[in-house]
């Protein structure tokens, strides 16, 4: 018996519709791999369960929504110190990391400072000569991190290059942070915002002792830092 192969045009819209079907006798493998199917809403059920079926959705799609781990640091950071500034707390303190806005000393290891003052009126720390050093106290850290990023308010009149920034894992090795100036907290002036990350190698036990480290040199004019926040994963 030969076969009349039906097409767009033999058939209109809604010949063959679902009474018309005996149920299963349709399936998957009735239909050419190479078969462009061109379903739209009037196709589908008002509701569907899919709660059997895998959905697989193309890496093109997803990607709009992909976590940045970079900028969502960097906007726990920003928040935080916000927070911090707002209720006056000293160091708050994340699941994976601190805010210290510097409301007192107890976040920063007042002893291995070197040529920093504390204006605990203002809230931060400067060079009172041409050298500076600022170092937290140790947090500790759920399991061992890999990575450190960090985020300073600050204002910096001599710039980053004079600056070394670092963070550590093991209170030993400390890794250096190239910081990026992400411009003016408000305006065109006064406080900067400063962000930056780094591998964490530092091998010695135990490798969740956290601290962060700034040291400044040749420094020609007043530095002011009025906070850290310091993030790992």
């Amino acid at each position: 018996m030969s076969r009349t192969k039906l097409t767009d045009e033999t058939l209109g819209s809604n010949t063959i519709t679902s009474p018309n079907l005996t149920p299963a006798t349709f399936t998957d493998v009735d239909i050419s791999p190479n078969v462009e199917l061109n379903i739209t809403t009037p196709n589908l059920a008002s509701s569907l369960d899919l709660s059997s079926k895998s959905l697989t959705l193309p890496s093109s799609s997803l990607s709009p929504f992909a976590a940045n781990a970079g900028t969502q640091a960097f906007n726990i950071g920003i928040l935080g110190f916000k927070q911090a500034v707002n209720n006056g707390l000293t160091v708050f303190n994340l699941v994976d990391g601190i805010v210290d806005e510097f409301h007192d000393e107890s976040g920063v290891d007042t002893p291995e400072n070197a040529n920093a003052n504390y204006d605990a009126t203002n809230d931060l720390y400067s060079n009172p000569t041409t050298t500076m050093t600022v170092i937290s106290e140790t947090f500790t850290a759920q399991t061992a991190p890999t990575t450190a990023r960090i985020v300073i308010f600050a204002e910096l009149p001599d710039g980053t290059g004079d600056f070394v920034v670092s963070a550590t894992r093991d209170n030993s090795t400390f890794n250096t942070i190239t910081l990026t100036d992400e411009g003016f907290q408000a305006g065109s002036s006064g406080l900067k915002i400063f962000s930056g990350s780094t591998t964490l190698t530092g091998t010695s036990s135990p490798q969740v002792a956290l601290r962060w480290k700034v040291v400044g040199s040749s420094l020609t004019g007043t530095n002011k830092i009025h906070g850290v926040a310091l993030q790992w994963a």
